[in-house]
């Protein structure tokens, strides 16, 4: 969903490259791949205990990913672009590859791509919030702090399709 919102805010841009069909194949790659995650959860989650147990170490390792994301932020600096690879491919333009945007630096964390990087704390920030408001003890005061990292981490990407997508799963989720 939100791949898509991006794609529909920036298709002057894509449709100006041709990258249209390299952008429906990654869509159509990333949504079969959440989906079969969706479907092994589902197909093995036995009680209420264990999806508790999960959203808490989801939460908890995407607060990972955003601090990083936030500390990107603010040193303009990414250990995992200085990894080599076996076959190195020119996969970004030189705009995303060098993170730019209206002279604003865009934190990728362990993503490839800023809006990569979003996506996953946009669909983890309604759950994260649900938790913070609807628990007790350290529980809630976790979810809470992890929702305001999920923020900072969202803003600092600074992709309007992920703003968009945070907007719209907050409403969907609590309206």
């Amino acid at each position: 969903f939100v791949m898509g919102l991006s794609i529909l805010v920036n298709l002057q841009t894509i449709l100006g490259q041709g990258l249209i069909l390299r952008g429906i194949f990654k869509v159509f790659t990333l949504f079969i791949e959440r989906a079969l995650i969706i479907y092994v959860l589902l197909s093995t989650i036995n009680s209420k205990y264990e999806i508790k147990s999960i959203l808490i170490f989801s939460i908890l390792c995407l607060s990972v990913v955003a601090v990083y994301g936030i500390y990107e932020s603010r040193v303009h600096f990414n250990i995992f672009t200085k990894f080599t690879m076996i076959e190195r491919k020119q996969v970004n333009l030189t705009a995303l590859s060098e993170n730019i945007r209206v002279g604003m630096y865009r934190s990728k964390s362990t993503q490839l791509l800023p809006h990569v990087f979003g996506t996953g704390l946009c669909m983890m920030f309604p759950l994260a919030l649900y938790a913070g408001l609807y628990s007790r003890g350290l529980l809630r005061i976790g979810a809470g702090i992890a929702s305001i990292l999920f923020l900072g981490g969202i803003a600092v990407t600074f992709t309007r399709g992920v703003y968009l997508a945070l907007v719209l799963a907050v409403v969907i989720s609590f309206f």
